[in-house]
């Protein structure tokens, strides 16, 4: 969560922009990020109450815009990069939570370092 928060709050200065000719680079970007959070959260906390991981993350999402609109960081608060953090989260929720993709892997995972 730290690397999220640092990378996001990191000033633009001086970084050139990343021309891929995609529109959207950066929003499959927070989608991935938060998918890849979201993850590691349910690796880390299997037990915590899955909607309050939820909420939280949804949260941190907005909070990360704020504080982009509020810091002079050469950011700005956009409500897009916001509901791709959502729908990262949201993904990442029903693969882990719903399907049992991962319940496999935690097993194996548990039983290599116990």
């Amino acid at each position: 969560m730290f690397l999220v928060t640092l990378a996001t709050l990191t000033p633009l200065d001086g970084i050139p922009p990343i021309e891929i000719g995609f529109d959207f680079v950066d929003k499959i970007i927070h989608l991935i990020i938060f998918l890849v959070l979201t993850i590691l959260s349910y690796f880390a906390y299997p037990n915590f109450n899955r909607w309050i991981n939820l909420a939280w993350l949804v949260l941190f999402g907005l909070l990360i815009e704020v504080l982009q609109h509020s810091l002079p960081t050469g950011r700005s608060f956009d409500w897009y990069d916001w509901i791709f953090d959502i729908i990262g989260v949201v993904l990442a929720f029903a693969v882990c939570y719903y399907t049992g993709l991962l319940e496999g892997l935690k097993k194996k995972l548990d039983r290599l370092f116990l």
